[in-house]
């Protein structure tokens, strides 16, 4: 979430919320990162467990350069930079 809209939002009280999918492995989750704070994916408690897959996206620069990262859940995880096609 923005900070303009929400100072106080913090990301892994939103992962949090994943834990009330009990048993949801057919369920991909996807977080939009709107944010330029920074994110350190390795203090984030992940939902292992509760979905089948958690990726990330935003945009990592003004000119429309982005970045989707996942699956957070697996062993296998892929960082894929690309520029938005509509600019």
């Amino acid at each position: 979430m923005p900070d303009q809209v929400n100072p106080y939002a913090d990301l892994q009280t939103e992962l949090d919320k994943i834990a009330k999918y009990v048993d949801s492995r057919d369920l991909a989750v996807a977080f939009h990162l709107n944010t330029t704070r920074r994110i350190e994916f390795s203090n984030l408690r992940m939902p292992v467990g509760k979905v089948g897959e958690l990726w990330f996206y935003g945009a990592t620069s003004q000119d429309q350069h982005w970045v989707l990262v996942g699956n957070m859940l697996s062993t296998k995880r892929y960082a894929l930079e690309f520029r938005h096609p509509g600019v």
